[in-house]
């Protein structure tokens, strides 16, 4: 019989149908079992806290980890993104020099009487074609000018 039949199969078909060969293989596959059953649980639990470990895998992150750690931590990128917020803020700064800052004043209103009973004036900037922009469109960038 070949190799690779089906086991119980194989012991039946090479003694032309005899029952007594597919005991025999199945009382050999269970004392196997048996046998070996002790030194796998024992090989199991001595290596159960081990890691496998591909070298050349630790070694590709490690040494991505290192190039990730050596961009964030470089000294000449964070002054280059320090000078580009610093350029940002300063052109916004220019940008908002050329308007021209107005106040509005809104009236605060009793909701009892009706009466006035005080005004709050709002900042507006105003551009040369007229267009005003709200204090939130500004005021982040004169919080953030040193």
């Amino acid at each position: 019989m070949p190799f690779s039949s089906p086991i119980f199969i194989n012991g039946w078909l090479a003694t032309e149908g005899d029952f007594s060969a597919v005991f025999l293989q199945l009382f050999n596959v269970a004392l196997s079992a048996l046998i070996y059953f002790p030194a796998v649980m024992a090989l199991n639990s001595t290596l159960r806290d081990r890691d496998i470990g591909f070298s050349s895998l630790d070694t590709t992150y490690s040494r991505r980890y290192e190039e990730a750690q050596t961009l964030s931590n470089d000294y000449l990128m964070r002054e280059k993104a320090q000078n580009q917020r610093r350029d940002r803020i300063e052109r916004e700064l220019k940008h908002y020099s050329q308007k021209e800052f107005c106040l509005e004043y809104q009236p605060q209103v009793c909701s009892k009487s009706g009466r006035v009973v005080g005004c709050e004036a709002l900042i507006r900037a105003i551009d040369d074609s007229g267009k005003v922009e709200y204090p939130g469109a500004f005021l982040p960038w004169f919080e953030k000018a040193e």
